[in-house]
């Protein structure tokens, strides 16, 4: 978890709580569901970023654009904002190895009055995007994370 997921220190003190289970499935799903458990609740605030410098950008770019859509240049803003968060999600760190990965969340959502620039553009993995911008049940969400079903993939190796 730690090389994976740096910025979410995970307590391991499930493992000594279960040491007594007889039944080896039932107390590694113990383990898995704390991990993951405490995957899901790390408290993240969300800040707003950095900025880029006016001469990076390029002549067409508008600070923020008086549309409810995506602006035309969204592909563009999503990977600046990718390179200024080291190719890595915010909330966990997890490295992201390319622009496909990155999932994007909003400091204040548009809808609220954010806008599309920079400084309040988040880059997040699919699972924190999940735990961040998803009105479904706590259940629900950590049962569709990656991180769960590649936890999980020991347990039944």
């Amino acid at each position: 978890m730690k090389r994976v997921h740096p910025n979410i220190g995970i307590n391991y003190s499930i493992v000594e709580l279960v040491k007594n289970e007889k039944n080896e499935k039932i107390k590694e799903t113990l383990v898995i569901q704390d991990i993951v458990s405490q995957f899901y609740n790390f408290n993240f605030t969300k800040k707003t970023q950095k900025t880029i410098p006016k001469e990076k950008l390029w002549a067409t770019y508008i600070d923020n654009p008086l549309s409810s859509s995506y602006p035309n240049d969204w592909l563009q803003r999503k990977e600046f904002a990718y390179v200024r968060d080291n190719k890595s999600c915010k909330r966990c760190g997890q490295n992201l190895e390319s622009l496909n990965e990155v999932y994007t969340s909003f400091v204040r959502p548009v809808k609220e009055g954010g806008g599309y620039n920079f400084e309040n553009i988040l880059t997040l993995c699919a699972d924190c995007s999940k735990i961040m911008d998803s009105n479904l049940e706590k259940s629900s969400i950590i049962s569709s994370l990656k991180l769960y079903d590649n936890l999980l993939k020991f347990i039944e190796d």
